[in-house]
């Protein structure tokens, strides 16, 4: 994907710092596909459902054990897109001429970011603790977005942002 390509280096150089990094990782069975339209909320707190994994993944991989970080890349690319629904496709607003609205939608990420990751810190491995892990678990969370969105190329923009943003160390 050419779009991938500016950030080619960037985006190996936080691959090759989570595989050198401590070499225990945690492995078990994931969700496989976490992101907000897999979670609904109800009376008593928050409940995930479809636990069948990536659908376009072959069945070993779905229930190949895995880190979960993997989930957790997952979901907070999740709120890249939830925060851009407004700014994306839609008639008369784009990304780069609205910018009070990018700024919103910014700030509305980084808080439900640092909320999913607190709350996950407090039942699970911590994922600031496992940062390089979790930066190459969103670093491909974020490269999957991108090809993903190629079929929807007015989408192409959240994940694209996502990657410039992370590979300047601003994610």
């Amino acid at each position: 994907m050419p779009e991938l390509a500016p950030y080619e280096s960037a985006l190996r150089a936080v691959f090759e710092e989570a595989r050198n990094g401590p070499s225990l990782v945690d492995v078990q069975f994931i969700h496989g596909d976490l992101h907000l339209g897999q979670v609904l909320r109800t009376a008593t707190g928050w409940t995930l459902i479809d636990f069948e994994g990536e659908p376009a993944a072959p069945l070993a991989e779905r229930n190949a054990l895995r880190s979960p970080l993997r989930d957790v890349a997952g979901m907070l690319r999740s709120f890249d897109y939830a925060a851009q629904q407004l700014l994306v496709g839609q008639k008369g607003i784009d990304q780069s001429s609205d910018h009070q609205l990018e700024v919103r939608a910014r700030e509305w990420t980084a808080r439900n970011r640092e909320a999913f990751c607190d709350g996950y810190a407090e039942v699970g491995d911590d994922p600031a603790r496992r940062a390089a892990a979790a930066g190459a678990g969103t670093g491909q969370s974020r490269v999957r977005g991108g090809v993903r969105a190629w079929n929807r190329p007015d989408w192409l923009t959240v994940p694209l942002a996502s990657i410039a943003r992370i590979t300047a160390g601003e994610d």
